[in-house]
């Protein structure tokens, strides 16, 4: 395995991660605001 390949995984891992915390955020405050309504 070669370093360019390893490093475009643990790219893509980290825009995962981040899709994923930001998902969840925007979940929670879809969830906050339709309680409040």
């Amino acid at each position: 395995m070669d370093l360019t390949m390893l490093f475009m995984l643990v790219v893509i891992g980290i825009m995962l991660f981040f899709m994923y915390r930001s998902n969840k955020k925007r979940q929670a405050e879809a969830r906050k605001l339709r309680d409040e309504a």
